[in-house]
């Protein structure tokens, strides 16, 4: 995949997009990514920018998000990449057995991920349904049953609690076939 440069925000941040003939999907249209400059975290923010949007978002944790799923022709996915950077930082830190467990299962999700790269949205369902889909409620299981054992106060405990917060009954992964990567 290519990256092209693009503009820069006030503050020097280069900003790129995805461009290029690699379609992790299998879709027609080429991968991209939008970014927009604001100088505040307002929720007004976002729900201008993608009033007219429908379909999938893959999204951080910013509350501001949840605006634009209200309208109902929007599903929010969740990043992975974010409840697993707390519980990694936490592995580092302290090398917590809970913490490095919760990353060896979620590598095992991403390992799916990484074998059906590419393949027909059809194809990558299926797979996810049927390898990705035990592995995750397994995880969410697990996580609750790691959180009702620790201090609630703890900073384990916090970033479980950040990646159950995001949990969102059926993932899009495991019932839209052109959803975007699990993970």
């Amino acid at each position: 995949m290519r990256l092209s440069g693009g503009p820069t925000t006030r503050d020097g941040l280069a900003v790129r997009l995805l461009s290029g003939s690699k379609r992790g999907w299998a879709g027609a249209d080429p991968p991209a990514a939008f970014y927009v400059y604001e100088p505040d975290r307002r929720a007004i923010r976002p729900k201008t920018h993608l009033d007219r949007f429908k379909g999938i978002l893959q999204v951080d944790g910013y509350a501001g998000f949840e605006q634009i799923a209200d309208k109902g022709d929007v599903v929010l996915a969740a990043c992975w990449a974010h409840a697993r950077r707390k519980l990694y930082e936490i592995a580092k830190a302290d090398g917590s057995p809970v913490a490095e467990e919760a990353l060896q299962r979620i590598a095992a999700i991403y390992a799916v991920e990484t074998r059906i790269r590419g393949q027909a949205p059809t194809i990558r369902l299926a797979r996810r349904r049927e390898t990705s889909r035990p592995l995750v409620e397994a995880l969410h299981i697990w996580l609750k049953t790691q959180l009702a054992r620790l201090p609630q106060s703890g900073k384990l405990a916090n970033a479980i609690c950040y990646a159950l917060s995001r949990w969102t009954g059926p993932m899009p992964v495991f019932r839209i076939p052109n959803s975007p990567r699990a993970i």
